[in-house]
């Protein structure tokens, strides 16, 4: 409390009087100008402010036209951060968040925490308990989500059972409201030029999958220990039908690879487990930015591309090397590590 009331003060002592405000506000060039003024200048963030830029803009309406929409478009910008702080505090639970920030998209902006924080010392400084409590009930929400976020960032680190566990333990990260929340904030970046546009949208596209496969993973592994479980489990196909079809094919250097193989088997050169181990190295071979952040183990990732060979051999052989085929895809899919990892390696393809 101490920090806060020598912040007080030093705001008090520092900040410009309410004439220098609008001043400043007259002589500011766009909406990103004034929202720093905003943040900067507790003048600037009092009631009233925008009436009397509207004032003064019906005073000059006979003299200067440029005068004027500036100082139209400046009240209208006060009135807009005003009103996006205002919906803030009215958040209560995920779904008044997502709300709240698809009417102001400009909520998802850098700057719009610390304006927040500036109407709350506003608020501590005139004794509003009521919208101090608000306040900090709504910053409790989006904490949360930055909580989550950053345990979706870091899932690879879990061992796939552990994280669907987490997954279904948790209230928000199952939250469809949570997921489409960061699918807003990956297209407001996206208008905004921002490089981290893309890894929000597929930090939605991650979680959204995992949150449907999850249930069933953790059904599975509970069922294999022993425990109860009743009736068919119900396992989504974690990507899009078309994905799903052609999971195998991986990438186009592994698709060449693994026909090639698959001629060496058809010709008699090679056996299928020969093929199956070099199918298994490619990724130690090629190593890539994406697998190297899935956070899978070794074991794991040979796995999946020893069944992908086996998959496009099934495709393009003749019977009698089908049929060894066949048996050694079977022995391969009663691995733990097929039943369980590789449901999560297909989500994160």
């Amino acid at each position: 409390m101490t920090n806060i009331t020598s912040r007080l003060q030093a705001i008090k002592a520092t900040s410009a009087s309410r004439q220098e405000v609008l001043k400043q506000i007259w002589k500011t060039r766009g909406p990103d100008a004034l929202f720093r003024l905003l943040e900067r200048e507790p003048a600037a963030r009092e009631n009233g402010i925008a009436e009397e830029l509207r004032g003064e803009a019906s005073e000059l309406a006979l003299y200067q036209t440029s005068a004027v929409e500036r100082l139209v478009e400046m009240a209208e910008a006060i009135e807009g951060f005003r009103e996006a702080v205002d919906r803030f505090a009215c958040v209560e639970t995920m779904a008044d968040l997502l709300e709240a920030y698809k009417a102001r998209p400009l909520c998802h902006g850098t700057n719009f925490n610390r304006l927040v924080g500036a109407f709350w010392l506003d608020a501590l400084r005139d004794g509003d308990t009521t919208m101090v409590a608000n306040l900090r009930r709504a910053m409790r929400v989006l904490s949360k989500v930055y909580a989550a976020m950053q345990e979706i960032s870091t899932s690879g680190r879990l061992k796939p059972e552990d994280w669907a566990r987490k997954i279904v333990a948790s209230e928000i990260l199952r939250d469809p409201k949570f997921h489409e929340f960061i699918d807003s904030r990956a297209h407001f970046l996206a208008t905004q030029n921002n490089p981290h546009a893309e890894a929000f949208a597929k930090l939605a596209t991650f979680i959204r999958t995992c949150s449907r496969v999850a249930p069933g993973i953790v059904q599975m592994k509970d069922r294999n220990d022993g425990a109860p479980i009743e009736g068919p489990i119900k396992v989504h196909i974690p990507v899009s039908p078309e994905h799903a079809e052609l999971w195998f094919l991986v990438s186009r250097d592994f698709g060449k690879l693994a026909e090639g193989l698959a001629n060496d088997v058809a010709s008699g050169s090679r056996t299928i487990q020969n093929c199956m181990d070099e199918a298994a190295q490619f990724a130690a071979r090629n190593p890539s930015p994406h697998q190297l952040d899935a956070g899978d183990d070794e074991k794991t990732i040979e796995i999946f591309l020893a069944s992908a060979f086996l998959e496009q051999l099934l495709r393009l052989s003749k019977p009698p090397v089908i049929v060894d085929a066949l048996e050694a895809y079977a022995r391969l899919s009663e691995t733990g590590y097929w039943s369980i990892r590789c449901l999560f390696r297909l989500c994160r393809h």
